[in-house]
């Protein structure tokens, strides 16, 4: 692969750095822009889309969303266990799409895990609903954490499935 900026070819999983940073930024950016736009909010995008800001002290769809500091230390301990796990794995692979996989993983555990230690809470602004039926808000870095799971999948299904048929 070669980098953008100097044309040079890159190993492997150094893409896996300015992917990571990428995301970390794109994320931290938007959150930076929704909590100083907050007055702004909510605003209605679309029928179905409204940028809103809420804070999630917990974990996924709000589970542990307490004050507590127990919940604090618990939740930011398994981001880190997690984050060192995924750079462990990122290091042994070889496959392009896993690495891009594992940045796009780890930028948004970087940029959520940010905001657990310098804003007290995970900043969620995206909010989808069909009527009165809401997803839970979420942020740049949710997305890019489920479109790094999904092509871990993608890649992980794909290549059980060649390894069957050879």
């Amino acid at each position: 692969m070669q980098c953008l900026l100097t044309g040079k070819e890159m190993p492997p999983k150094r893409i896996a750095i300015p992917i990571i940073a990428f995301i970390f930024l794109l994320d931290q950016i938007t959150k930076y822009l929704i909590v100083t736009h907050a007055s702004d909010l909510p605003l209605t995008v679309t029928g179905f889309f409204d940028l809103v800001l809420t804070w999630n002290r917990g974990i996924s769809f709000g589970i542990l969303n307490n004050h507590s500091d127990l919940s604090f230390w618990l939740i930011n301990g398994t981001v880190v266990g997690i984050i060192a796990y995924v750079i462990y794995l990122l290091l042994k692979e070889t496959k392009p799409l896993m690495i891009i996989s594992f940045g796009c993983i780890l930028g948004g555990a970087f940029g959520n895990l940010a905001d657990r230690l310098f804003r007290g809470g995970v900043v969620d602004f995206l909010d989808f609903h069909l009527g009165d039926l809401h997803w839970p808000a979420f942020n740049v870095a949710d997305s890019f954490v489920v479109v790094g799971v999904g092509l871990f999948l993608v890649q992980e299904f794909f290549t059980k499935k060649a390894e069957s048929l050879s």
